[in-house]
């Protein structure tokens, strides 16, 4: 890791959750196909309470075992955003089937059978350690940090980051427990699904769209997250004209501050 980069991922905000709050961690994939930045979503299986049905970006709850392995393989990262880089690397393992943020190069072979390993045994430290595989603290991005707003039932405190497989080949597939589907698209294609009513998304998912879909590259991207320390954002859900609104806070990089709102 660069000395730059070294202290800016060493300066990021690491705020307390609020009360109550779940700790999660989501990984936003892209590639570039053909002339297309691509994110790879799945579909959320409809029985789940949270977001069934929707697509989202892969990713879940933050577990012990995750906070363990931060503690241990990346200490010079404030302990939340470790802990939510090692959740995001594994769920997007277990979800999907591709192994982002090493620094070894993995195959779609040694994927597939890492994935088996993890589903099987559940202990992620004894599946790297096996491998010889360590994280690569320059491929994964820390990209923002959501919160319902206040009153919501169920809260998750959701860290979101970036990764950039390039144009490789890779082999993902759905879970078929949590995940029904999965896809490929841009962020426009997305947003024009969720628009037409062909897909859900919930209200972070389409914010995050809208706030990657300007940029050209990956690069451009990245370069964007870095300027903006991901801070927590707690969205407030008011009414104007007898309509529902949802606002984000200025100054976290989206690229409007009010949304019409609309529960999935």
């Amino acid at each position: 890791m660069s000395g730059a980069l070294r202290e800016w991922a060493a300066a990021l905000p690491d705020e307390p959750a609020p009360d109550g709050a779940i700790p999660a961690a989501t990984l936003m994939v892209f590639r570039r196909r053909d002339d297309a930045l691509e994110i790879l979503m799945v579909k959320r299986a409809r029985k789940l309470r949270f977001a069934g049905g929707a697509m989202v970006f892969p990713g879940g709850r933050i577990d012990p075992g995750d906070r363990a392995l931060a503690h241990d393989m990346l200490p010079d990262i404030p302990a939340g955003w470790a802990a939510a880089q090692v959740a995001a690397i594994r769920e997007t393992l277990e979800e999907t089937g591709l192994l982002v943020g090493l620094a070894q190069q993995v195959t779609r072979t040694d994927a597939l059978r890492a994935r088996a390993r993890l589903l099987e045994t559940g202990d992620f430290r004894a599946l790297l350690r096996g491998e010889g595989w360590t994280f690569d603290r320059e491929a994964i991005t820390p990209f923002a940090r959501w919160c319902p707003p206040d009153g919501t039932s169920r809260v998750f405190d959701t860290r979101f980051f970036i990764a950039d497989i390039g144009t490789g080949a890779v082999a993902v597939s759905a879970d078929g427990t949590e995940s029904d589907s999965l896809l490929w698209a841009t962020a426009d294609a997305l947003l024009a699904q969720h628009e037409r009513g062909d897909i859900a998304l919930v209200h972070p998912t389409i914010r995050n769209l809208e706030r990657v879909a300007p940029f050209p590259d990956y690069a451009a991207i990245a370069a964007h997250a870095r300027t903006i320390p991901p801070r927590i954002i707690r969205p407030v859900v008011g009414e104007t004209d007898g309509a529902e609104y949802i606002t984000v806070p200025p100054g976290f990089g989206y690229p409007a501050e009010r949304r019409p709102f609309r529960a999935i």
